[in-house]
């Protein structure tokens, strides 16, 4: 779970404190926190068991969907808030301490007892919610019966992605992970765009999942400079008596955890006037604020060399006596992924951009399912593909057949020294310079083989059909009926079942 982008929070009046939880067959994990922001930045590699199906008689299984859900976490907010109010709030003549609410309504002069017992105040917030969720219920409002439907104990689910495996990873394979860019969808319906997540997923097999190591989270990077004209504000909902003379944060883009940071404190005159007359100025017209900055500011910034994790400026404001280390009033963001020095703007265009679902792999095939029987038994053989092909420049010495077995067809390998070929592999194709196709083995024995290949015209290329799969050997007389019909065309290699009549099914 790398990062995501523009998330819409689930209260108007503040950040969300997102975190992603992936969910399977009733199996959980989550991400930690990240507290009041829409660009949060995870990085963190997370495992969740995935169960397979399939129907009865089929060796093509499916994985159970993954359901990925980002939450708003309103307790990190509220108990931050709370234990703040029940600090400063001033204790009345009989003892009763006013708790405000998260909008800053005071719910009522309520005697709590202790006015440092924070549980109390969060059970007093929980009530008030409570009186509301009523309230709505009387005049039968269906928005709000159906936004606490999207809340769960203190969460209040932003929106969901819903994740399509098709592929399984094996110790052999040396790639990371497809990143993609999903679109969120949440909102009254569930179908509005409420942000952009980065994700990249890997399904092992658990007898594997000790031998393929965890990905890293964090990409390759490169020092740079970001040089940050920044101008001013417009179009502030945010009252100008309530932010005084504001502040603006710039941050660097935070793909390894450590982000730079500048901080500009809007002044009258520029650090660098042009005349006496030169002033940043301020404005508000039709309730909407301004301010120029008109200043420039230089991050030291670590870069990815991959457009795709979309390196982001982050602006944070807050007013004027406001703690940069605490909440924000407001948060924007700027994408630099188009202006890396190592990326065309055509292809970072194309990484960045978000899809509507996650398929696996950057060729977007489809794919009906996984085929379990083209998976290995043997611990010891990681090779995922059943057929394999293997180009001989000269006579081999590193493989031999079992001329032990006289009745065994298609020729099987007894003895190799190739790392790709096994004993038990079956020859079933040949095709030679002067071959237009691949021509068939499949009723040679091993003694046959043996013969042709001493005295075969290189170079030559072998195709191999490998041990390891589940299957059924049987065996018919000329004079029995096997009961199956096989696919009629001629160029399927090899024959191919299309039904099966025999009495056992």
């Amino acid at each position: 779970i790398i990062k995501a982008r523009n998330l819409h929070g689930s209260q108007a009046d503040r950040l969300p404190n997102p975190h992603v939880e992936l969910s399977s067959a009733g199996d959980k994990v989550m991400t930690r926190t990240i507290k009041s922001t829409t660009s949060p930045t995870w990085g963190e590699c997370l495992k969740l068991p995935v169960k397979l199906y399939a129907a009865k008689g089929s060796t093509q299984v499916q994985p159970e969907p993954v359901k990925l859900a980002i939450w708003d976490d309103e307790d990190i907010h509220e108990i931050d808030q709370l234990d703040e109010q029940i600090n400063l709030n001033a204790t009345s003549a009989d003892g009763s301490t006013k708790v405000q609410g998260a909008r800053g309504l005071a719910l009522s002069d309520i005697g709590i007892g202790l006015a440092s017992d924070l549980t109390q105040a969060v059970g007093l917030a929980g009530l008030a919610g409570g009186v509301r969720d009523r309230i709505d219920d009387y005049r039968g409002d269906a928005i709000a019966r159906r936004q606490r439907q999207e809340r769960v104990g203190r969460r209040r689910l932003i929106g969901t992605v819903q994740i399509t495996l098709s592929s399984v990873v094996t110790p052999k394979d040396s790639h990371n992970p497809y990143l993609k860019w999903l679109k969120v969808k949440g909102g009254l319906t569930g179908s509005a765009d409420v942000g952009d997540i980065l994700v990249g997923f890997e399904m092992v097999e658990e007898r594997h999942a000790k031998s393929v190591p965890v990905k890293t989270t964090t990409p390759p990077l490169r020092d740079c400079t970001l040089s940050v004209c920044v101008l001013g504000l417009r179009h502030l909902t945010l009252a100008a008596a309530d932010l005084g003379k504001p502040k603006l944060m710039v941050l660097s883009p935070n793909l390894d955890g450590y982000p730079n940071a500048s901080v500009i404190e809007w002044q009258r005159k520029p650090e660098f006037p042009v005349n006496n007359e030169d002033d940043n100025r301020r404005w508000t017209k039709g309730g909407r604020s301004g301010y120029e900055f008109l200043t420039v500011v230089h991050l030291p910034a670590k870069l990815p060399k991959s457009a795709v994790h979309e390196p982001e400026l982050v602006f944070r404001l807050f007013p004027e006596g406001g703690d940069v280390r605490g909440e924000a009033l407001a948060e924007g963001s700027c994408s630099v992924a188009m202006d890396l020095p190592w990326a065309t703007p055509e292809d970072a265009k194309q990484r960045v951009a978000a899809d509507g679902d996650y398929e696996g792999s950057e060729a977007h095939e489809h794919v009906e399912g996984l085929d379990l029987t083209g998976r290995p038994e043997e611990d010891g053989d990681v090779h995922a593909e059943p057929y394999f092909e293997i180009v001989l420049e000269r006579p081999p010495a590193e493989f031999g057949f079992n001329l032990a077995e006289g009745r065994s067809f298609p020729p099987t390998i007894g003895r190799s020294g190739l790392e790709r070929l096994k004993a038990g592999d079956w020859l079933i194709g040949f095709m030679g310079a002067e071959d237009g196709s691949m021509q068939s083995t499949a009723t040679w024995s091993n003694a046959e083989a043996d013969q042709w290949l001493r005295g075969a015209a290189m170079p030559l290329t072998l195709r191999f059909r490998r041990r390891g799969r589940r299957e059924v050997t049987l065996r018919f007389s000329r004079e029995a009926r096997t009961g199956l019909n096989f696919v009629s065309d001629p160029s399927v290699r090899p024959p191919r079942i299309s039904a099966d009549a025999t009495p056992d099914g």
